[in-house]
């Protein structure tokens, strides 16, 4: 380091821990599912909290959210290549969730359990755009599979559903 330097040659700030669940980051992020998914409605209260619905909210159920709206989404368990861990994603876009639907239902993919998943993230805002990409179906690595032996039990994705920590237990 020089004298008139601030930083340290060479210096690059970590990144900030992405916690235990994954987001989709521009411009792509790739998973493997490793769970089939939990499907609910979730809306958020006006003290700012998530309320989960298994099945559509009913008018009274609405009532009580603070846009009076609950969106559809999906819940996995997944391996993020990018952070080397077992997290839980949350699918809200109803592109990437009519992706991931047409591939399972396409005779040649099949099963996402079966691949991995590359979600292309362009835009911002009102203009964010995702496309879902599949890679050739092929079998995770020993050390991918080490990961998912040690972690993926420990997530309890019906906790969602209770408002209880989804990484406890």
């Amino acid at each position: 380091m020089t004298k008139d330097a601030f930083l340290p040659e060479g210096y690059t700030p970590p990144t900030a821990a992405a916690g235990n669940y994954l987001k989709f980051k521009n411009p792509a992020t790739k998973f493997r599912i490793l769970s089939s998914p939990v499907i609910g409605y979730e809306g958020w209260t006006n003290d700012n909290k998530p309320v989960r619905f298994k099945v559509q909210p009913t008018s009274e159920q609405l009532a009580m959210l603070r846009d009076q709206k609950a969106k559809h989404f999906w819940a996995l368990k997944v391996y993020s290549y990018a952070d080397d861990d077992v997290m839980l994603l949350q699918i809200t876009q109803s592109s990437i969730i009519t992706g991931i639907t047409a591939l399972a239902n396409d005779e040649a993919w099949g099963s996402p359990l079966n691949y991995d998943i590359t979600v292309n993230k362009s835009g911002q805002n009102m203009e964010t755009k995702y496309t879902v990409v599949p890679a050739p179906p092929k079998q995770v690595t020993e050390e991918v599979l080490s990961v998912v032996m040690q972690k993926a039990d420990k997530i309890n994705l019906e906790a969602l559903f209770t408002n209880d920590n989804p990484f406890e237990g």
